[in-house]
């Protein structure tokens, strides 16, 4: 937020909806996972496009790959974290 923002400015942008473009985006990702999952995670930003526009969806390549990217960096950053707590755990089997 901008310095020049007051309280009420500041309160107002934390409480008001999510935009449609957001809400549109949320829609979206929530089609792309259920295609990419359909096809046992093997439908890349094409096949999944493709997949989007017979649903009537009219995006993109570069939206399509972009929210398909946001998505696998978060996964990527879960399953980090999922391996960094395995790797602790064995450690400290060993040590026991």
């Amino acid at each position: 937020m901008p310095r020049s923002w007051n309280f009420t400015q500041c309160i107002l942008c934390l409480t008001r909806a999510p935009s449609r473009r957001k809400q549109a985006n949320l829609k979206l990702i929530v089609c792309i996972r259920t295609i990419h999952a359909q096809s046992d995670a093997t439908y890349g930003m094409p096949r999944v496009r493709a997949e989007l526009m017979e649903q009537r969806w009219i995006v993109s390549r570069q939206h399509v790959a972009r929210l398909m990217r946001m998505q696998t960096s978060f996964i990527i950053a879960i399953a980090a974290v999922n391996t960094l707590v395995l790797l602790l755990a064995a450690a400290a089997r060993q040590w026991a």
